[in-house]
C-alpha cells in the first residue's frame, strides 16, 4: 500500500492542515485456482481490508485531551 499526503499552511498562523491525497493498493497472488475463485478472493479481500473500509465508511472521529496528566476540554 502506498499513499499520498498533502500539507498546506502554517502552525504558526493557524491554518495548517493536512490530508491523505490517494492511496494505492498492490496485490500479488501466485496461485492455479480458478478465475471466479480469484475474483471471489479479491472481492473479500477488499472487503476484509481495515483501511479501505474506514476511507470508503468513514467513521466520526474523537479526541481525549490531556494537559499534565489532567483533562483539558478543547
Amino acid at each position: 500500500m502506498t499513499t499520498t499526503w498533502w500539507n498546506s499552511g502554517s502552525v504558526k498562523r493557524g491554518d495548517y492542515s493536512t490530508g491523505l491525497e490517494a492511496l494505492h493498493v498492490d496485490l500479488h497472488v501466485e496461485t492455479d485456482a480458478p478465475e471466479d475463485a480469484l475474483r471471489n478472493l479479491i472481492a473479500m479481500s477488499e472487503r476484509a481490508c481495515y483501511v479501505l473500509s474506514a476511507l470508503d465508511r468513514p467513521p466520526r472521529p474523537t479526541m481525549d485531551v490531556a494537559v499534565n496528566g489532567e483533562p483539558f476540554e478543547v
